[in-house]
């Protein structure tokens, strides 16, 4: 649950599966007619990542609140 604990774990570890599957999508066709292919597949990526984890994250009623994270009976 660490890249939930707060904004910016959140955010770094939505930039690196969005870095991930930029690397794993097949741009050979792609990048002839487009010059900055890689870009805009990596901000539509990252776009789909963040959209489906905060959706799923808020669904679960979760917050980004550290002193959430830090109270005394969190885990028990």
């Amino acid at each position: 649950m660490k890249p939930f604990k707060n904004l910016m774990s959140f955010t770094l570890f939505c930039v690196l599966v969005s870095l991930l599957i930029t690397w794993m999508t097949p741009e050979t066709n792609l990048s002839k007619s487009v010059p900055m292919a890689g870009i805009i597949i990596f901000l539509f990526a990252f776009k789909s990542i963040v959209a489906v984890f905060l959706y799923a994250f808020f669904m679960l009623g979760k917050n980004f609140n550290s002193a959430i994270w830090d109270r005394k009976y969190f885990n028990n």
